[in-house]
């Protein structure tokens, strides 16, 4: 939280969103027409963001780091994405909204955040910016990532080569890497594990899936009593409970 004295310039940070939240009155923004009022500013184009108001004004400043909120966005849609450049005004008038909550939390512990705060604040703004009607543009596809991905949805349970995964996204081990790790937040070896996960959960929801469990376990590569314990895990119900709901639904 800070005061404003005169103007205040923020630097650009290439790698981090930053938020201006006017915590009493209106603040200006330089090339704005309309004063920031009950809105929060989110600045990531690169250029600098100069803010005046009355001396001694305050407002909160934050910033969040692009890679948590392209994971989270990832977390929330399964599509690895790049924020772009982007320079915009959410409101905060529903009491109701995450994000307009999250805010007050920040606001009320004087501008300080816990780890849970702050989990919840990456959550909550990724998902305003992928309802956001710009979205298409505040996001664009890793598609690097994505074909990746397609590889693992397209071998049908076969083992996982690393070889083909490199060929079908067109770029170095090691671009792959950081490029899963910077718009998901996981490694490569997680992000294979849990599309595995989620293609089995697919196969036990279809009734023309007549497998067992057993023989669903050994095509993704896991021992029947593992590939159990890692879908627990992940989806919080045993592959047989995803199997009966399922079998349940479709009656």
């Amino acid at each position: 939280m800070v005061r404003l004295d005169g103007a205040m310039r923020l630097e650009p940070q290439d790698d981090s969103l930053q938020l201006v939240v006017p915590i009493a009155g209106s603040i200006n923004v330089a090339g704005s027409a309309n004063p920031l009022g009950d809105h929060v500013l989110i600045g990531g184009d690169g250029e600098g963001i100069v803010l005046s108001g009355v001396t001694g004004q305050p407002a909160l400043l934050i910033r969040l780091p692009r890679h948590l909120v392209q994971a989270a966005a990832y977390a929330a849609e399964g599509i690895p994405r790049r924020i772009g450049r982007i320079r915009l005004t959410l409101p905060l008038h529903d009491p109701a909204n995450p994000l307009v909550q999250a805010i007050a939390r920040m606001i009320g512990e004087g501008g300080s955040a816990t780890e849970g705060l702050a989990d919840d604040l990456v959550t909550a703004l990724a998902a305003e910016l992928l309802q956001h009607p710009q979205a298409p543009m505040i996001f664009s596809v890793a598609s690097a990532v994505q074909r990746a991905l397609d590889r693992v949805t397209l071998v049908n349970g076969d083992p996982v080569v690393l070889d083909d995964l490199l060929r079908a996204a067109g770029v170095t081990q090691v671009t792959l890497r950081r490029t899963i790790k910077e718009t998901t937040g996981l490694s490569l070896s997680r992000l294979v594990h849990e599309a595995r996960l989620e293609w089995g959960r697919l196969r036990l929801e279809s009734h023309l899936e007549s497998r067992s469990l057993s023989a669903l376990a050994d095509a993704l590569g896991y021992r029947p009593s593992a590939f159990t314990r890692a879908y627990q895990r992940f989806f919080g119900e045993t592959p047989t409970q995803t199997r009966t709901r399922a079998f349940v639904t479709a009656r």
